[in-house]
């Protein structure tokens, strides 16, 4: 009869290690959709932001339309992550000129930086044919932001691929004292309520601007 007691004791210890495992990963898989849907958004808005460029309007319209397909498309990466790249358990995204912890944010950072190249090109274009430079910036960004974008997502299905996650960068201040700084960086939150007797928790995405972590 005593020795049932230790392969009970086993088995609970077994079975509330694989309980806290799934608890974490369902947790880490909820932070990468969140992540992912409110990175999408973000995309959507610049594209939105692009097409007013190219077809020289101030209808708000163009920016609306982009933020919602920015964050269906979110969601859709987001899934994709979590099922087919294992994101958000423990790896990264390494793309070609950036990694991040989202393949959203691969293809965010390439449309950002195609609409900056796009308006550098045009003022020299402009500059060149001795035309107003506004034209140039415009026109440019919009063509480069738009051209970011589907290099962001050849770059994400493509040519990047998930490594091991140790951080957005780590910088060693001493053999026993580690620095981490994240960088914008989309995140999960959430908030717990008790209300009539009853508990909830509700969850919220939000973007951490700068977050600095000293490990002793």
């Amino acid at each position: 009869m005593m020795a049932i007691f230790p392969r009970m004791k086993r088995i609970v210890a077994t079975l509330l290690l694989i309980l806290t495992t799934s608890a974490g990963t369902h947790a880490q898989g909820l932070q990468t959709l969140a992540g992912s849907t409110l990175v999408g958004s973000a995309n959507g808005a610049l594209l939105g932001i692009g097409t007013m460029a190219l077809t020289n309007s101030t209808d708000l319209a163009a920016i609306r339309v982009g933020i919602g397909s920015g964050t269906l498309y979110g969601l859709g990466i987001g899934a994709y992550d979590i099922t087919a790249r294992q994101v958000g358990s423990g790896y990264r995204v390494e793309g070609m000129f950036n990694s991040a912890n989202y393949s959203a944010m691969i293809v965010l950072l390439d449309t950002f930086y195609g609409g900056l190249t796009g308006s550098i090109v045009g003022t020299a274009l402009q500059l060149m044919a001795d035309k107003p430079l506004i034209e140039g910036i415009q026109y440019g960004s919009g063509v480069g932001l738009w051209g970011g974008f589907v290099f962001g997502l050849a770059d994400v299905f493509l040519f990047s691929d998930p490594i091991p996650s140790f951080g957005a960068m780590s910088v060693p201040a001493q053999p026993n004292q580690r620095v981490s700084v994240r960088v914008m960086q989309p995140t999960l939150v959430s908030t717990p309520s008790l209300q009539n007797g009853n508990a909830t928790l509700r969850w919220e995405p939000a973007l951490d601007v700068a977050r600095v972590t000293i490990r002793f």
